[in-house]
């Protein structure tokens, strides 16, 4: 009722659309401030429609120091104001017993993303292979800040194998912010999705790693393939063994924003300058991806200039013949943003991966509006879907929807991007069991230059040496050499900055990794 001639017009609203931390920050004040508003709002929901309690506890916690935290660091003030929110409920001074409120509360927080242990850091670097019924240790750092430390009940693994539910297991603390969980042993051609969080005193999950993997409409988690081997690849350079792919297809209905394949030039939010479309294809060495529209250069602070809009646009391959595998299964990266810093109605907006058997039909394997500005790694078996058939056919959609006169209409800023698409199939009958193989040996640690390596390769083949960081992004990968047995090779690491890393060495069945350190 904002204005006299319509009663029912608005400004903002809290009540619906909820806006949740931190897939929907977009570095705008007041779009920001929606989430901490529904919060408030879902609190007086929670406690029964009293509002009288609500104020009370709206004018208690007020003069927190949240308002302090600077821009850029919104988790840390949403917390701050949800610890406030609990010690003006408290009664006997101890938040570690609960409040009297204290469920109703956390409850509401959560509902937009806000958490006891929001926004603190979960390091991991992810595990995308393993042997056949073999342990999977899954290791991970979480650094929690005090006061916080008294909050948080442990750090959380969570995973289920192929199309499964979802278990969870309590890491156990190995020293320091340190923590180790294992993962039993399973059959070969089983995927393992997991993602890791830490769990507060009120049972709450929150600063999980891949952001948002635990959401109703998830993120992707991590993937482990267990006892596959490599068969083709489309990493859109060297490798083109899938066939060839349409980009634009007929039905497509986009003005702006079709596939393209080539170098993608990035384009920048006006906002806080981050990433919005990628600037970086994901082969280690390559030049080119599968990507929706090309901005041109002088455009990168622009960034509507070419992304999708007013419609779908699709990349579609040719029929890949699977009749002949056990276990057919894909993996692919994909890159896909609906709400970056500044974009217009957030989230608002879908991405698809689909398959078909017959090329009429199709079922999607990702269906969601919940975005992230990476390369995410996707894994699926087809036969969870169908059975495999002579004519299985892949397509990515990203969609610009608009429903002109409903909320939100007019689209939002989306911007997608494909490579490294990999077909796997189970190993060998008989030798499944037997690859294994181990790193003996990583010396200097911690190093400067150069590295040397020992390692036991059980099958013969090209040896990779992948270095990856603390983000899990790849930052060396060179062949080291060819192996049946042992192998005795060097990297280069001068280029490396000061820290831990970890040492991933792959083989065309199995990998093994190890922690490593760089001093300066």
């Amino acid at each position: 009722g904002y204005t006299i001639s319509n009663p029912g017009s608005y400004i903002r609203r809290y009540d619906i659309n909820k806006k949740v931390y931190p897939g929907d920050i977009t570095g705008e004040v007041h779009a920001d401030g929606e989430i901490i508003a529904g919060a408030w709002w879902d609190t007086y929901l929670q406690l029964g429609n009293d509002m009288t309690h609500t104020m009370a506890l709206f004018a208690e916690a007020y003069p927190g120091v949240q308002a302090v935290a600077p821009s850029g660091q919104e988790g840390q003030a949403f917390r701050d104001v949800l610890l406030d929110v609990l010690q003006a409920d408290d009664d006997d001074a101890n938040l570690i017993n609960g409040t009297p409120n204290g469920t109703a509360i956390a409850e509401a927080f959560r509902l937009h993303g806000i958490t006891l242990l929001a926004g603190f850091s979960v390091q991991h670097v992810p595990v995308e292979t393993a042997p056949v019924q073999q342990g999977i240790t899954i290791t991970a750092t979480a650094t929690v800040d005090f006061p916080y430390t008294d909050y948080l009940q442990g750090v959380q693994l969570n995973y289920r194998t192929d199309q499964g539910s979802w278990q969870q297991i309590m890491m156990t603390n190995t020293g320091g912010d340190n923590y180790e969980a294992q993962i039993s042993g399973q059959p070969v051609g089983t995927v393992i999705a997991y993602y890791i969080g830490l769990l507060d005193i009120g049972n709450i999950l929150s600063s999980v790693t891949p952001s948002s993997a635990e959401l109703p409409d998830p993120n992707l988690p991590n993937f482990i393939l267990i006892g596959y081997e490599l068969k083709l690849t489309e990493n859109a350079d060297n490798l083109n063994e899938l066939g060839d792919w349409t980009m634009g297809m007929t039905g497509d209905n986009n003005s702006t924003g079709t596939w393209e394949f080539w170098d993608p030039n990035p384009t920048y939010s006006t906002v806080d300058q981050s990433i919005i479309q990628t600037g970086d294809q994901h082969t280690v060495g390559g030049e080119y991806c599968f990507f929706t529209g090309n901005a041109a250069e002088t455009d990168s602070l622009t960034p509507g200039t070419a992304d999708v809009d007013a419609g779908r646009t699709t990349l579609q391959g040719d029929p890949i013949d699977l009749s002949g595998y056990t276990n057919p299964t894909f993996t692919l990266y994909r890159w896909y943003t609906n709400s970056p810093p500044g974009g217009a109605n957030p989230g608002q907006d879908w991405w698809y991966v689909q398959i078909s058997n017959n090329g009429n039909t199709w079922v999607d394997v990702e269906n969601t509006r919940t975005d992230d500005r990476s390369w995410r790694r996707l894994a699926f078996r087809v036969q969870d879907y169908f059975p495999p058939t002579g004519t299985v056919t892949l397509r990515f959609i990203a969609s610009d929807s608009t429903h002109l006169g409903q909320n939100l209409d007019g689209g939002s800023l989306i911007e997608a991007a494909v490579d490294d698409i990999q077909l796997w199939d189970n190993l060998t009958t008989g030798i499944a069991e037997s690859r294994q193989g181990h790193i003996y040996a990583l010396y200097p640690d911690p190093a400067s230059d150069v590295v040397n390596l020992v390692i036991e390769v059980p099958t013969s083949g090209r040896v990779t040496a992948d270095v990856i960081d603390p983000a899990g992004r790849v930052v060396i990968s060179e062949v080291i050499g060819t192996a049946n047995g042992t192998l005795r090779a060097k990297m280069n690491v001068a280029t490396l900055s000061a820290g831990g890393y970890v040492m991933r060495v792959r083989w065309k069945d199995g990998s093994a990794q190890t922690r490593f350190a760089i001093v300066r």
